[in-house]
């Protein structure tokens, strides 16, 4: 058992020293959206709008996941994909209680 711990910890301290491959226009485009997203948990837009930013990331990673992914990149990618489906869910949610309220 503790040969299997040695050997599971020294993968990854072997992982954790190779190079990080990763784009950097990406990057920067995925903070852009980190931003945008912390911005919209806060004040959320119309349901359309959520989700068309929502789309636009999935167009994204369908045309990124031609070209070889490290790790990093995918696990980025994957985060603003839920932090903009959260967005969405609040959107949707502003919406249903704006739309109650008019109707009471």
């Amino acid at each position: 058992m503790y040969h299997k711990l040695q050997l599971f910890l020294l993968r990854i301290s072997i992982t954790l020293r190779s190079p990080v491959q990763y784009t950097w226009t990406l990057a920067i485009i995925q903070a852009f959206g980190l931003i945008l997203a912390s911005y919209w948990i806060q004040r959320p837009p119309s349901s359309g709008i959520a989700v068309a930013i929502l789309g636009l990331v999935a167009v994204i990673m369908a045309i990124r996941v031609e070209e070889h992914w490290g790790r990093t990149e995918r696990i980025a990618w994957l985060v603003l994909a839920v932090v903009f489906m959260f967005v969405e869910i609040r959107a949707i949610q502003q919406e249903h209680d704006r739309h109650d309220a008019e109707t009471s």
